[in-house]
């Protein structure tokens, strides 16, 4: 099991010192850098049946050493201590799928070359999935729309205010199998502004 870079500016030299004692592979590997992360359920019908499972797509920066053959990711549920793995050929993305949501999890990367002799691990990084947000669509025709995002199957209230103070409930949306729903507020072109919130009424 690797142990993450504790700076990221360091897990380079740590990769090459690594390396060298690993007869010559030098110059690999890098920092994790995280491509994009996508709110997906399993599957539709483990969505129904059973607690929210999400996938997370984890991406990383190409190694520059041509002895380079492929790459390992190490994550799990604790800072420094993966227990899970996957080997993976010569590639720079991976999608993981079955996270809880609410856990947050751990990821470090580490190469190889054809005798299987393995890198440092980058330094690590860490994702929480299903956290609950809104994002403001704007205004059209009046109304302002809000794309929330968040836990599969619950709802959630929309509360609004004028003043930051003294909030009111102004409908509710639950979250599909995508882990979104929108919302539509009509009557925001009657205040000069408007501030919203959402509460998770299923917790």
């Amino acid at each position: 099991m690797p142990k993450a870079s504790k700076y990221h500016n360091s897990c380079g030299t740590g990769v090459a010192a690594y390396l060298s004692r690993s007869k010559g592979l030098v110059k690999t590997v890098l920092g994790v850098v995280f491509l994009a992360w996508l709110l997906n359920p399993a599957s539709a019908t483990a969505a129904l049946v059973s607690p929210a499972l999400y996938d997370v797509v984890v991406g990383w920066l190409t190694s520059a050493d041509p002895q380079v053959t492929g790459y390992h990711i190490w994550y799990g549920t604790a800072p420094g201590n993966y227990s899970n793995n996957i080997l993976l050929g010569n590639v720079t993305s991976v999608t993981i799928t079955g996270l809880a949501a609410g856990v947050t999890y751990y990821f470090v990367v580490t190469a190889y070359n054809a005798t299987g002799a393995e890198s440092a691990a980058s330094s690590e990084v860490s994702f929480v999935p299903g956290i609950p947000f809104a994002q403001f669509n704007g205004l059209a025709g009046g109304s302002a729309t809000l794309t929330l995002t968040g836990l599969i199957g619950h709802t959630y209230e929309i509360q609004a205010t004028e003043d930051l103070s003294t909030w009111y409930v102004i409908g509710t949306a639950t979250l599909g199998v995508d882990g979104t729903a929108r919302f539509t507020d009509t009557n925001a072109n009657k205040y000069t502004k408007q501030f919203y919130r959402t509460h998770d009424t299923s917790l």
